[in-house]
């Protein structure tokens, strides 16, 4: 898979090309499921993703309690054999883009012929890019828009907020069961974990052994390693 951080000089890809954009916080198995449709058009499947939350631009939550860093986003999504990542700060501009404006200078630099968007999700300013809007637009564009339908589990729709509500109760199987894998953090922001005492697995960067120790989060107090480390938590310590 390729990498860029910029629309200004993306590498030739094979028609046709699959494209889909979003936060992915997390890359739960929601996005999984999505960028395995991407996938089904046998051409290139592009995942367009940004490297800060919009809700710190938008609402002025700063800092998001994101579930994933840039580098650990990256790294799950690379796992998912996609052809290009294209990572990108959301801006003030991209922020009052209307969705045509918005596609269209995307179509011009990708020149994408399928767009893959989440069942009630929404594109560009005020959101008004719904997928039948999308759609609409596409067919004067010359691409085609897929509205998938959302992954659910247990009944209630995969959702990086959904998870992040586990995490605050303290529910760490729940949580894992909607990321399909352990909870892992490079950082843990203040709130976003339930207060406690965990049995976690520290990897420092850098290093290929890892070893296994209790953590306490206190409440209201945001904890960073000491070291760069990948903090995978394993089980809740009552």
């Amino acid at each position: 898979m390729k990498v860029t951080h910029s629309l200004a000089h993306l590498p030739p890809l094979k028609k046709p090309i699959s494209l889909t954009i979003g936060v992915f916080d997390g890359v739960h198995l929601g996005h999984k499921h999505l960028f395995q449709k991407l996938k089904e058009n046998h051409g290139s499947s592009v995942v367009l993703t940004f490297t800060n939350h919009p809700a710190e631009l938008l609402r002025n939550e700063h800092p998001f309690p994101l579930l994933t860093n840039e580098k650990e986003k990256m790294e799950l999504i690379l796992k998912e054999n996609i052809d290009l990542l294209i990572l990108i700060p959301f801006s003030r501009e991209i922020a009052e883009m209307t969705y045509q404006m918005f596609l269209s200078s995307l179509h011009q630099a990708l020149d994408f012929n399928h767009l893959y968007i989440g069942e009630k999700d929404a594109l560009g300013k005020d959101r008004k890019g719904t997928p039948q809007a999308l759609a609409s637009f596409g067919k004067k564009a010359h691409f085609s828009v897929h509205s998938i339908p959302k992954l659910t589990h247990q009944g209630k729709i995969i959702s990086s907020s959904l998870i992040r509500s586990f995490l605050k109760e303290g529910n760490l199987v729940a949580a894992e069961e909607l990321l399909g894998r352990k909870v892992s953090l490079s950082k843990i922001q203040s709130g976003q974990i339930k207060a406690g005492t965990y049995r976690v697995r520290v990897h420092e960067e850098g290093k290929t052994s890892f070893s296994e120790q209790f953590l306490t989060l206190e409440e209201g107090k945001p904890f960073e390693p000491k070291n760069p480390s990948i903090i995978t938590f394993l089980n809740t310590m009552e």
